[in-house]
């Protein structure tokens, strides 16, 4: 065991505030505002954001195709037709059902 008097000589101020100084280094690098723990959850952000933005720009890719889809007369009317039903003055419309296979008895 270490007598008293040897632990007080290792005990030197110089020695107690290099400790000092390294275990607030230690401390600051690890758990501070620059440290490897908010460097990770900021390395997570980046990544997440990043995905969002492709995910924004594809989406801003597709509506500016249906946008140009829908500048042209013909594709227009075709998706009236379609998503709304409607008809040309003068047109009729005939709805064709699959005919139901005749049950044996």
């Amino acid at each position: 065991m270490m007598s008293l008097r040897r632990l007080l000589d290792l005990l030197t101020p110089a020695r107690v505030a290099i400790t000092i100084a390294v275990g607030f280094f230690v401390w600051f690098f690890l758990l501070g505002d620059q440290g490897v723990v908010n460097l990770r959850k900021l390395l997570a952000m980046k990544e997440r954001l990043l995905n969002e933005q492709h995910t924004l720009e594809r989406d801003i890719k597709d509506m500016t195709h249906q946008k140009e889809l829908m500048s042209d007369p013909a594709n227009l009317e075709m998706v009236i037709r379609k998503e709304l039903g409607a008809i040309k003055p003068g047109e009729v419309i005939f709805e064709l059902t699959p005919e139901k296979p005749a049950q044996n008895p």
